[in-house]
């Protein structure tokens, strides 16, 4: 199935109240999300955090789960934690759906809460550290 057309389930599926899950391609999320191996819970995002990992379209049509890193009124900026660069301006009405936990060869996590929040900001001194340092990948 396309992702356009996944996309497009997970979409109608949040929407209506209920959950969705996918699994993750790709390998920007890692360490926390492995591509092909982690599944991911996705819900409706009514509120959207810093820190949280969403679901949205890019204006080319990509399809991109990335976690949260500013939220201003109308857009948030979103980087892949294993990534340097941030997406600004990713507009919220682009943003389907908000990652709830994650399970990976068994063992599942949370992706909301106090320690979850702890990750993403260590995630966050780690780039700082690493782009200080010179390096291209995180």
């Amino acid at each position: 199935m396309k992702n356009e057309s996944v996309f497009e389930l997970i979409k109608e599926r949040v929407e209506n109240g209920g959950t969705a899950t996918l699994t993750v391609t790709g390998i920007s999320m890692e360490p926390i999300l492995k591509n092909g191996i982690t599944v991911v819970e996705l819900c409706a995002p009514e509120k959207i955090k810093k820190y949280d990992i969403v679901l949205y379209k890019r204006y080319n049509g990509a399809v991109v789960l990335h976690r949260v890193v500013k939220v201003d009124k109308d857009c948030v900026n979103c980087r892949g934690d294993g990534e340097l660069v941030t997406e600004k301006g990713v507009d919220k009405r682009c943003v389907v759906a908000k990652a709830i936990s994650a399970e990976t060869k068994g063992s599942k996590v949370r992706l909301q809460g106090c320690r979850h929040k702890m990750y993403g900001r260590w995630r966050a001194l780690r780039r700082t550290v690493l782009r200080i340092t010179g390096h291209k990948r995180g």
